[in-house]
């Protein structure tokens, strides 16, 4: 998966809470949206440049 962008948006709670979300690259070439909870980059912070 490959982080291309970011953006604050609608707060997801589970086991910890975020605003922040990843624009990402899959494998197969997909692009989706996906909650900075579920994505490891390292960081509770944006890493990425805004969308």
């Amino acid at each position: 998966m490959t982080l291309l962008c970011q953006v604050r948006s609608d707060m997801v709670t589970g086991w910890a809470s975020t605003d922040l979300w990843d624009y990402v690259v899959v494998p197969d070439g997909t692009t989706a949206w996906v909650s900075d909870l579920y994505v490891e980059t390292g960081s509770n912070d944006a890493v990425a440049g805004t969308c």
